[in-house]
């Protein structure tokens, strides 16, 4: 009698436990095999005076998530993500809530590099907590120089700006290269006024100028690094640097002798 009763126990396990599995993997989610024909993405569209044109500066997606699954009903509304690969970079995962109206979910993505091309991918969660991706199929291609131009894109302002050793007169500045830019602007002059002296350095020529313009001993200089695109200038990088004494003006000094009196 035990023994029948302790098989049936396992019988019902069985039943339990086969539904429970059953169930977890019903209740994950899959992409439809036209889920591309409900999510779309492009660089930003705005209109003014009735002329559209593109902010290079975004991406904007638009996304049905809905729609792009087999069972609606399996997913969870409130935890739909998109992530955006830049050039041959690293898949980034857009933390930002996206507004949603109708079903549709927006995301917008600022501070891009528009010369590079980017790539979108959607993750949505079941009520299982199970996730699962898709990616658009479609590369939102490069921006030409050309076209950034005429828009009036403004490029990223040239981080990590570095100053050489001055040697002979000379010293070296270097950047770490803007993406979109077609030229480098460096201006610098004196701390306390004077004449200011502009550089500019073509983008595929390097990212470093050597300075060789007449520098006064012992003065501060700044200099200051912004980067170009056709009328448009980034904000600028600015350091400073102080130039040596002469190596001579030891010897020119002339020491006076004045008498000093302690009195006690």
């Amino acid at each position: 009698m035990k023994s029948k009763t302790m098989n049936a126990d396992v019988i019902v396990f069985a039943i339990v436990m086969s539904g429970l599995i059953s169930f977890s993997q019903s209740a994950t989610p899959t992409f439809r095999e036209n889920a591309a024909d409900f999510i779309k993405a492009g660089f930003k569209k705005t209109t003014h005076r009735g002329v559209e044109k593109e902010d290079y500066s975004k991406i904007e997606i638009e996304a049905s998530p809905l729609l792009m699954v087999q069972e609606e009903s399996l997913i969870d509304e409130n935890h739909v993500k998109v992530e955006i690969k830049s050039g041959d970079g690293d898949w980034k995962v857009m933390n930002s809530t996206p507004s949603m109206r109708g079903g549709v979910y927006k995301w917008t993505a600022s501070n891009i590099e528009p010369c590079e091309n980017h790539d979108v991918g959607i993750w949505v969660q079941g009520l299982d907590e199970s996730k699962i991706s898709f990616k658009y199929p479609h590369t939102i291609v490069a921006a030409s120089l050309d076209d950034l131009a005429s828009s009036g894109y403004r490029p990223h302002v040239p981080e990590d700006v570095q100053v050489g050793e001055y040697l002979d007169g000379n010293i070296e500045v270097s950047w770490t290269p803007a993406k979109c830019a077609s030229l480098y602007d460096v201006t610098y002059q004196k701390l306390t006024g004077g004449k200011t002296i502009h550089k500019q350095v073509i983008a595929s020529h390097g990212n470093s100028i050597s300075l060789t313009d007449e520098f006064d001993s012992c003065s501060d200089y700044e200099i200051r690094v912004s980067a170009v695109i056709g009328d448009e200038y980034s904000e600028e990088n600015i350091v400073t640097f102080s130039t040596p004494p002469e190596t001579n003006s030891a010897e020119r000094l002339k020491p006076v002798a004045q008498p000093f009196f302690n009195s006690v």
